[in-house]
């Protein structure tokens, strides 16, 4: 058996899934990034089972192994944020016009 490292593809794979996500977040496609952060969130805990799983000796050591876990905790944490965190970053903002907009309106 071959030792448990990514190939040149995978990393071009993930870099493009990157590129990706900046895209549809930038183009507020939300249903889509949700799901791409979904997918990313999935890869990373199959990744982080896998290191978990496999037989130790296949490794290089044992700081390769964990790295790696946790190289795939944040992936896999950054995905969950991407799934279930806040995507409208502005929040609520009355128009300047209205008389809501300064406090110093009087209540007629």
């Amino acid at each position: 058996m071959s030792t448990p490292e990514p190939s040149l593809i995978t990393i071009f794979i993930l870099f493009g899934m990157g590129e990706v996500l900046v895209f549809l977040h930038y183009f507020k496609f939300r249903a889509l990034f949700r799901l791409m952060s979904l997918a990313t969130a999935v890869f990373a805990a199959v990744a982080i089972y896998e290191a978990l799983l496999t037989d130790p000796e296949l490794w290089v050591n044992s700081t390769w192994q964990w790295m790696g876990v946790f190289i795939n905790l944040f992936g896999l944490f950054a995905g969950l944020f991407g799934v279930f965190g806040r995507t409208n970053q502005r929040g609520y903002r009355p128009d300047p016009i209205s008389p809501f907009f300064n406090n110093t309106a009087s209540n007629e």
